[in-house]
């Protein structure tokens, strides 16, 4: 079943990079916008409001009574020559009631531009307003004290009209409003065409960035599909069979590291369980060679005059055959159980050399006699905390191991003393003297049925004791050491005061 394009990094890659650009740049697009609306803004707002102020200056009351402005004759003279609104400037003056003094010529109804009195001088309020053939515009207007026209010099003030003599420039009555507007569709047309052009491109990057991505990741991804390719042709028959480590991203580096050591791991569990298998079945040849030799003998009748087989010595070399057969089976299975981690693991307190005597007097037993050459040396309270079935286990393992193997006549020493680390263990180690094995021999006695010489090992010996002795020490977390020292196999296990009680494995 393929994997979903949810689960799929590329998929994930392609959507997350083309939304992230397709973000940047709406944010960068409206930025640009907005700065752009702020500049125009400003620019249209200072100029209409240097337009009022310079308007505002030209507004006087004249000797002869009537207010003039000169920005108000030169729109006139404009509007004669073109009235086209595209140039138009719009404008009002009003006295303190409200009454139209002048007004544009382009304006058609004074009403849609506000009256709003100012009582303060100098403030300006801008606004919006829309005009009666529904254009809009931005306006701003301001209030002031209107000004008398400045004598000529030579002229006479006698010259002047009453009103012009009797003016106040501070009386209320005296005072004028006045309001300018323009389009500001230009700039309104401007932002409108920005905004498209932002727009468009947007989605044209967009589309572009999704397929430049897509190029982009299908190209960094084609180094995972040659390993995947790698992986799939990797058989069972075949795990010698590496990913090529020299060619790979930085990134997949310690990836294709990690599955490479995996690799071996599995090829030489491979290796152990072919071999184990024939050793399983060489162990089984002799046993069953001997039983049909014995069936066959059973079968054939005697000679004439020969002397028959007794059909008892057959049972009883028959029942010793199965006995065999039976223990190599017990030792696999226990074996096994072991390396499942398929029990759990029964921690109590263990007296280290009381439980080594008794594993010495139980060998005793075995052997049918006082077995000689066994020392125990126990040089510490060694008590641990430990599961004692399979400790015994162990024990048992190895002084079997010990007792057959060592030389004859020699000794079998059993120590047991605190480590010189700070004590934080106990240290067991059993020497025996051994014959014929060299160091090169000690990389092979941790494989299963592995003896140094079959021929003159004894039957009830089938290579699997320091098999079945690290199996339980790895449950017990005990460390195993092998060693020759001189003519000495000497086995060390360290042993750790204070058991880990809460790991319990199943």
């Amino acid at each position: 079943m393929g994997v979903p394009d949810s689960n799929s990094i590329r998929r994930q890659l392609q959507v997350s990079v083309t939304v992230a650009m397709a973000v940047l740049f709406v944010v960068g697009s409206l930025g640009v916008y907005h700065y752009v609306r702020f500049i125009e803004e400003k620019e249209f707002t200072e100029s209409i409001e240097r337009f009022l102020r310079e308007s505002v200056g030209e507004v006087e009351l004249e000797m002869s009574g009537v207010v003039d402005a000169g920005f108000h004759e030169l729109a006139l003279n404009r509007f004669a020559e073109s009235n086209d609104t595209d140039d138009a400037l719009y404008y009002v003056l009003r006295d303190h009631r409200g009454a139209v003094i002048f007004q544009s010529p382009w304006l058609k109804d004074e009403s849609k531009l506000p009256f709003r009195p100012e009582t303060r001088d100098g403030v300006i309020r801008f606004g919006r307003s829309n005009l009666s053939d529904g254009e809009t515009v931005r306006t701003a207007s301001t209030s002031w004290q209107l000004p008398v026209e400045d004598l000529d010099p030579g002229e006479s003030p006698t010259a002047a009209s009453d009103r012009a003599r009797n003016h106040d420039p501070s009386a209320p009555e005296n005072r004028v409003h006045m309001t300018v507007a323009t389009s500001d569709e230009s700039m309104r047309d401007m932002l409108l065409i920005l905004a498209i052009a932002l727009s468009t491109n947007g989605i044209l990057i967009t589309v572009v960035t999704a397929f430049l991505v897509i190029f982009l990741v299908g190209r960094a991804c084609r180094p995972i599909e040659a390993l995947s390719a790698s992986c799939a042709r990797i058989e069972p028959d075949r795990l010698s069979a590496r990913l090529p480590e020299s060619e790979v991203p930085n990134e997949l580096a310690p990836l294709v590291a990690q599955f490479n050591s995996l690799l071996a791991r599995v090829e030489q569990a491979f290796l152990r369980e072919r071999r184990f298998s024939v050793d399983i079945a060489h162990e089984l040849r002799t046993p069953v060679a001997e039983l049909r030799s014995l069936a066959e003998v059973a079968l054939v009748p005697a000679a004439e005059g020969g002397e028959e087989e007794n059909p008892r010595e057959i049972y009883l070399e028959t029942a010793a055959i199965g006995e065999r057969i039976g223990r190599l089976i017990d030792v696999l299975s226990k074996l096994h159980r072991s390396e499942q981690l398929s029990q759990a693991i029964d921690y109590r307190e263990v007296n280290l050399g009381e439980s080594l005597a008794e594993a010495v007097a139980s060998l005793d037993c075995r052997s049918g006699g006082e077995v000689p050459g066994v020392r125990v040396e126990c040089h510490t309270d060694a008590r641990v905390s430990i599961d004692p079935a399979l400790f015994r286990g162990i024990l048992d393992n190895l002084l079997n191991n010990a007792v057959s193997y060592a030389r004859s006549g020699s000794e079998v020493r059993c120590v047991v003393e605190e480590s010189g680390s700070g004590g934080d263990s106990i240290v067991l180690e059993i020497r025996n003297s051994t014959d014929g094995l060299k160091s090169e021999d000690l990389h092979y006695v941790r494989e299963p049925f592995w003896r140094k010489d079959a021929a003159r090992s004894d039957s009830n010996h089938f290579g699997l004791g320091l098999c079945s002795v690290e199996a339980y020490a790895r449950l017990l977390n005990i460390v195993v050491g092998i060693e020759l020292d001189g003519d000495e196999f000497v086995v060390t296990l360290r042993i750790p005061k204070i058991s880990q009680e809460s790991r319990l494995l199943a």
